[in-house]
């Protein structure tokens, strides 16, 4: 619950701002992109190897040269281990992994020709969940600050499509807590910095 209060509170604030009367918006679209980093690798950064990822953009260019664009990735695993001929010695056991992310960019445009140049900001969460069959007590639920300065380009190809590629310098922070007993518990602090490049493929209407 809290989680969809925090996604919807994101999805509220994006609007709003889409709809101030203060900021024209001429274009918006939708993206998607390829990391041309494994995916593999940011996914085992995070803690957990969860395949790969699928990211999905909302762009929104305003008249001022101002583009905002939310950005929503996920990835999910299902691994299952049934053994024979054991006599009974080990369990079957079944392991879900999924792991996704809200962020938000903003961005300064600078247009010339078919070519738009982009510099500025994302910055979000990342939500990790592990599930384990049997044994609940095993199950990891863990979330991430995820934010870093982007620098960007994008070659039109028409007045509604283009591709191209950026660079986000990744910082990404996350604290866990663990009760041992009631006399010992500890904090796992957790911080990795990146890059991360992108091939970006957009559309606008």
């Amino acid at each position: 619950r809290g989680k969809m209060k925090k996604i919807l509170t994101i999805i509220l604030l994006t609007f709003a701002f889409s709809q101030s009367e203060e900021i024209k918006w001429k274009t918006y679209g939708v993206g998607f992109d390829f990391h041309m980093l494994p995916s593999q690798a940011l996914m085992l950064s995070a803690g957990e190897a969860a395949g790969g990822l699928l990211g999905v953009y909302f762009p929104f260019i305003s008249e001022g040269g101002y583009l905002l664009e939310p950005n929503i990735t996920y990835a999910n695993t299902y691994e299952e281990r049934d053994y024979e001929d054991n006599e009974g010695w080990l369990e079957d056991n079944s392991t879900s992994s999924t792991i996704w992310s809200l962020t938000l960019g903003i961005f300064k445009t600078w247009r010339s020709e078919n070519i738009n140049r982009y510099a500025g900001v994302r910055v979000g969460k990342m939500w990790l969940e592990t599930d384990r069959d049997p044994g609940a007590e095993n199950d990891v639920e863990s979330d991430a600050l995820m934010w870093g300065p982007v620098l960007g380009a994008e070659w039109f190809i028409n007045e509604n499509f283009s591709f191209g590629g950026e660079a986000m310098f990744t910082k990404i922070s996350s604290e866990e807590e663990s009760d041992i007993s009631d006399d010992y518990r500890y904090t796992d602090t957790n911080q990795i910095n990146m890059i991360i490049p992108k091939f970006i493929v957009r559309y606008y209407f």
